[in-house]
């Protein structure tokens, strides 16, 4: 999470949100707006697209990455005007309604009743790039590339 220089007693603040974070921040913002004076705006993105629109001029005030690289290249770059703050840990999950809990595991992606596997686009969402990590790591990259599908992001 990166700050921006502006006072909370503001009119508008501005966020820009990796999408993992939606439903945690819509109900953050409700609480947030329900004890203060003035809105607050979320968009939501890629962490990667995100941190190009804010390269780009684009006026936010908070920045919720999923990913530590993406503040760390805005810090560099002398995009961050206050301290870098780590606000959660995330995790993949594998989840399909084709096969059972308890049988599931990495290998399962290779089952022909698995026709696709969305993950998120990898160039631009971290949660994708460790997709990719994952299935490299299992050996299954070549076996399921076929049916890979990209997604924007996570959500």
């Amino acid at each position: 999470m990166m700050f921006g220089g502006k006072s909370w007693s503001q009119e508008r603040i501005r966020i820009a949100a990796a999408s993992d974070m939606k439903y945690a921040m819509d109900s953050l913002v409700q609480a947030f707006e329900a004890k203060h004076a003035g809105v607050v705006d979320v968009t939501y993105g890629s962490s990667g697209k995100l941190t190009e629109q804010i390269f780009n001029g684009a006026p936010f005030d908070i920045f919720f990455s999923a990913d530590m690289a993406y503040v760390e290249l805005l810090r560099s770059r002398n995009q961050a005007a206050s301290e870098i703050y780590p606000y959660a840990t995330g995790h993949l999950a594998l989840w399909s309604s084709k096969v059972n809990p308890e049988t599931r595991k990495m290998q399962t992606l290779t089952d022909a009743s698995i026709n696709r596997i969305a993950i998120a686009n990898p160039q631009h969402a971290p949660y994708g790039e460790r997709a990719m990590e994952a299935l490299k790591y299992f050996g299954l990259t070549d076996a399921v590339k076929a049916k890979l599908v990209y997604g924007q992001n996570v959500a």
